[in-house]
């Protein structure tokens, strides 16, 4: 049953990063749509209609807004799924280890995903740098399947090797 529960587990988070990847991309060619718009440009909308049918009236701030708020949902999506995959896995004791370096490496990588934003926001966009793109593949990290399959692996594997000594 726990493998069941386990697969069941993965399989929601491989569904639910493909839906956070969806409504981004459709978010953002919304926010493209818009910018272009207002400054006097005709174009196509991209936006898929499911999506559209539901932000179209949305003015750019929200809808920026609501990025920052859906990041933040999946963030805690995908810690969950971690956390009860990990309840699934090790004993009560391990799963106290595990919960603990999980929530303290997903904060970490969530704040250096900040500081790098931060940094583009008063450095990096004067000078064209990158300090953006990392922050976007920091967050995109938690917000993402492999968050909890990369600490649940590096920590089976220390696991294993601390035993074996």
């Amino acid at each position: 049953m726990k493998k069941i529960i386990i697969l069941v587990l993965i399989l929601s988070g491989v569904f639910f990063e493909y839906l956070r990847d969806y409504i981004f991309v459709n978010i953002n060619l919304q926010l493209h749509f818009l910018h272009f718009n207002s400054v006097g440009y005709n174009l196509d909308n991209y936006t898929d209609s499911r999506i559209y049918f539901f932000i179209h009236s949305f003015s750019s701030d929200l809808l920026y807004k609501l990025k920052w708020f859906l990041s933040f949902f999946f963030i805690s999506f995908f810690y969950c799924i971690g956390y009860l995959i990990s309840k699934q896995i090790w004993s009560k004791n391990d799963h106290k280890k595990f919960r603990k370096i999980y929530l303290m490496g997903g904060i970490s990588i969530t704040l250096l995903a900040a500081v790098f934003y931060i940094i583009h926001i008063y450095y990096g966009q004067k000078n064209n740098s990158n300090f953006y793109l990392i922050s976007i593949e920091l967050s995109h990290f938690v917000q993402s399947i492999l968050y909890p399959i990369t600490f649940i692996t590096a920590f089976y594997s220390h696991n294993r090797i601390v035993y074996k000594s």
